[in-house]
């Protein structure tokens, strides 16, 4: 694993690049249905208040290059021994945990940023660098088209071994941006059950920010365009760069760290 310190603070000043015009920031609802019939049979009681859909809101907040991605998700009820005084000390510990996610617009790179638990008290931050995946096997059907918050949007669709999704992207925003990226796919670590998840797929297009995602088991829509000010984004730069076959590998080591932190072993 490489140990050099992950330093980004030069990495946007003096681009040469065309500036993102674009200032402010999209909200999605994302829908999400869990298969709470796997874990149902594992595990009844921790089943028994987990719902088969539940809803997240993900916001991009965007300032010329750079845009960072923010994700609420709301407290899972489960598990009769767990008051919901508990549950909620274990979902704000949890929060800590989600990845973060930036884009370099011009660079078209995402970065997902990790803090695991190094011990019951100290956590680490690791950083993955990635350049932005474009889905190959998306057909274009650009004849139907609708209007999303006022943007006209053009349909797509992408079929994989398990689904067909329906697409729906404008152009007129001015850069490249998907709730659903090769970055989406660091979220799969962080579902109940692991594989209880479904699988996210990568869907981004040039040049077009996805407005709206339709499958079988996962959903994106925006809900609100603000052109509102956003204050100056800037990277965290004091995580250590990972492959994400590395960072596996430690959070693999690390599982029981991170049970006993977000149970409330950890007071830092």
């Amino acid at each position: 694993m490489k140990k050099a310190l992950f330093t980004i603070a030069l990495l946007w000043q003096g681009w040469t690049f065309a500036q993102n015009s674009f200032k402010g920031m999209i909200e999605y609802e994302a829908t999400v249905r869990i298969d709470v019939e796997s874990i149902r049979q594992t595990n009844p009681e921790a089943a028994a208040n987990i719902p088969d859909v539940f809803n997240y809101t993900e916001k991009l907040y965007v300032n010329g290059n750079l845009g960072r991605v923010e994700r609420i998700f709301p407290m899972m009820m489960g598990g009769g021994r767990i008051n919901p005084q508990q549950q909620q000390r274990m979902m704000n510990q949890f929060r800590r945990f989600i990845p973060e996610t930036y884009w370099n617009f011009s660079e078209k790179k995402v970065y997902t940023f990790s803090t695991l638990p190094k011990d019951s008290v100290n956590v680490e931050r690791y950083v993955i660098e990635k350049a932005i995946e474009f889905s190959q096997n998306i057909k274009f059907d650009e004849k139907k088209t609708k209007k999303i918050l006022g943007y006209n949007c053009k349909k797509a669709t992408l079929k994989t071994e398990d689904d067909t999704y329906t697409i729906w992207y404008t152009t007129e925003l001015g850069f490249t941006y998907s709730p659903l990226s090769q970055s989406t796919s660091s979220m799969q670590r962080w579902g109940r059950g692991g594989g209880n998840m479904p699988k996210l797929p990568v869907i981004v297009i040039e040049n077009a920010v996805v407005m709206a995602v339709e499958g079988t088991d996962i959903g994106f829509e925006a809900k609100k365009v603000s052109k509102d000010e956003v204050q100056e984004i800037t990277m965290p730069t004091d995580a250590q760069k990972v492959t994400e076959e590395e960072l596996r590998e430690i959070f693999q080591k690390r599982r029981s760290n991170f049970r006993m932190t977000i149970s409330g072993g950890s007071r830092n």
